[in-house]
C-alpha cells in the first residue's frame, strides 16, 4: 500500500493544463460593419457571401464564435455554409439552418431580421495564426459573427509589435569614458519604411517621420490619427536650436472602429388574431353550436420569442328544445381566457404549437315556452374551468394561419341549466398578425 501512494503521489502533485481567465478583445483585420442588436447590446462583424473576414490570433486560447444569419424579409428558416480556416488548412465547415429570431433587431439596420445564434469554440494553438471566416448563401442572406476569446497570450504581435509611439534612439558621441554630464545626441534622421508583408499575413505597419519645424506662436490644429512628441536636441554647448516633432501615422487599412449607437429601447412583439369554428358540449344534451372569439398574444423574449402569453375573448350559445313540454332553454356564454403557447421548431413550413389555459365563463340563461315565447326563468351566473389545446401555423401573407383543437372542463352553477358543462371540444381555424 505504501509503494502504491509513492507511485500515484507525484502524479496528482503534476498541475494540469492552464486555464484562460481573460477575455480579450480581438478585431479583425479585414474591414466589416458592426451592427448592434437591442435585446442583449451585444454586437457582431457583419459578413457577406464572397467577403472574407480575416483575424490574427495569438495562441494559446480559446475562441467562441456566435453566428446569426440575416435576411431583409422575414422568413422563418434562414439557410447558409460557413466555413473557419486556420491558414490555408480548413478547421470548421458547418451547414447552418436557423430560425428566424421573433424578439431580436438591429439598431443600425431594422428593416434586417436576424435569426436565433449559432455557438462554435476554437481551440487556438500557441503562436500567431491568421484565421479566415466565410459565408456560402443565396442572395439576400449575410452573417454577422461576434467573438470572444479568452486567453493569457500577449496579443501585440497579432496586431503589429510596433504599437507603441515609434521614437528615433538617442545615443551619445563617441561612447567612451569621460565625456561631461551632457550628452552629446546625433541628429534626428527619417526610419526607412519596413519591408512590406509576404501576401496572406497581414500586419499593419507605422512608419515614423521626423520633421523639423519651428515653434508656431499658435498651435495647429492635428488631423485625427495623428500623434506628436516635442523632443529637444542638446548639443554639448547647450545651444538652443528648433524642435523635432515625431508624427506617428495610422495605416490606411487598419482596423475599424466601432461605435456602439445610444441604447435603445426594444418594443415589444404583439399578435392579434380572429378565429372561427364550433364547439360541442361534454355533456349528452345540447347540440353543437358556431364559436367565434379574439386572440391576443405577448410574445415573451425568452426561448427566442417560442413562448407567448395571451388573452382571448369569444361568444357562443347552447339551445336545448324539451318537446314534451314545449321548452326552449337557452344559455349564452362569453368566455374569458388567460392561456400559454409554446411553438415547436421543427424548422418546416408548418409549426406545431401547444398551450394550456384557465377560463372564466359568463352565462346567461334562459327557459322560455316555444309557442308564445313566454319566459318561465331567465337569470345570468359565473362559471370557471381549464383547457388544453394543441394546433399548426402556417406563414401567410403579412401573418400566420392557424388550426387549433381545444379540450376544456368547466364547473359551477349554470343559470337555467343546472350543472350543465358548457364547455368541450372546440375547432376552430383563423388568422393571426404580429407587430
Amino acid at each position: 500500500m505504501r509503494r502504491l501512494m509513492m507511485i500515484l503521489l507525484p502524479s496528482l502533485l503534476v498541475p494540469g493544463p492552464a486555464v484562460y481567465a481573460r477575455i480579450v478583445d480581438v478585431m479583425p483585420t479585414s474591414k466589416h460593419s458592426a451592427l448592434t442588436l437591442t435585446t442583449d447590446e451585444s454586437y457582431g462583424f457583419q459578413v457577406s457571401p464572397g467577403k472574407f473576414l480575416k483575424l490574427d490570433l495569438v495562441g494559446p486560447g480559446s475562441l467562441t464564435v456566435s453566428i446569426r444569419l440575416n435576411h431583409k424579409r422575414k422568413l422563418p428558416v434562414l439557410k447558409g455554409r460557413f466555413e473557419i480556416r486556420r491558414g490555408r488548412k480548413r478547421i470548421k465547415r458547418a451547414s447552418l439552418k436557423l430560425h428566424r429570431s421573433r424578439v431580436g433587431a438591429y439598431k443600425e439596420d431594422s428593416s434586417i431580421n436576424p435569426s436565433i445564434p449559432k455557438v462554435f469554440k476554437i481551440n487556438v494553438p500557441r503562436g500567431v495564426h491568421p484565421y479566415t471566416f466565410s459565408l456560402r448563401a443565396v442572395r439576400g442572406t449575410s452573417m454577422t459573427v461576434l467573438f470572444k476569446y479568452d486567453t493569457e497570450a500577449d496579443q501585440s504581435k497579432a496586431r503589429g509589435e510596433d504599437d507603441a509611439l515609434a521614437l528615433v534612439p538617442l545615443v551619445p558621441l563617441g561612447g567612451g569614458e569621460g565625456e561631461s554630464d551632457a550628452l552629446a545626441l546625433t541628429p534626428l534622421t527619417p526610419v526607412e519604411e519596413e519591408p512590406r508583408p509576404k501576401p496572406g499575413r497581414r500586419k499593419p505597419s507605422r512608419v515614423a517621420v521626423v520633421v523639423p519645424v519651428k515653434p508656431a506662436p499658435k498651435p495647429e490644429k492635428k488631423p485625427p490619427g495623428i500623434k506628436s512628441v516635442e523632443l529637444p536636441v542638446l548639443t554639448p554647448s547647450e545651444e538652443k536650436k528648433p524642435l523635432a516633432r515625431v508624427v506617428d501615422i495610422e495605416p490606411a487599412g487598419g482596423p475599424p472602429g466601432v461605435e456602439k449607437a445610444a441604447p435603445v429601447k426594444s418594443e415589444p412583439v404583439v399578435s392579434v388574431g380572429l378565429k372561427g369554428g364550433q364547439i360541442t358540449p361534454l355533456q349528452k344534451v345540447g347540440t353543437t353550436t358556431p364559436t367565434g372569439s379574439l386572440d391576443l398574444r405577448y410574445i415573451l423574449p425568452a426561448f427566442d420569442g417560442r413562448l407567448s402569453i395571451g388573452a382571448e375573448g369569444g361568444v357562443y350559445q347552447y339551445k336545448i328544445i324539451i318537446t314534451a313540454d314545449q321548452r326552449e332553454v337557452s344559455v349564452m356564454v362569453i368566455p374569458v381566457s388567460l392561456q400559454l403557447f409554446y411553438r415547436i421548431p421543427l424548422g418546416t413550413f408548418l409549426e406545431p404549437f401547444v398551450g394550456l389555459g384557465g377560463d372564466v365563463f359568463f352565462c346567461f340563461g334562459k327557459d322560455k315556452r316555444v309557442s308564445d315565447g313566454y319566459v318561465w326563468n331567465e337569470g345570468s351566473g359565473i362559471a370557471f374551468g381549464a383547457h388544453i389545446t394543441a394546433g399548426v401555423e402556417a406563414r401567410l401573407g403579412p401573418g400566420f394561419l392557424v388550426g387549433e383543437v381545444r379540450g376544456g372542463y368547466s364547473f359551477g352553477q349554470v343559470p337555467v341549466w343546472e350543472k350543465a358543462i358548457i364547455s368541450g371540444i372546440a375547432t376552430v381555424m383563423g388568422y393571426r398578425f404580429e407587430f
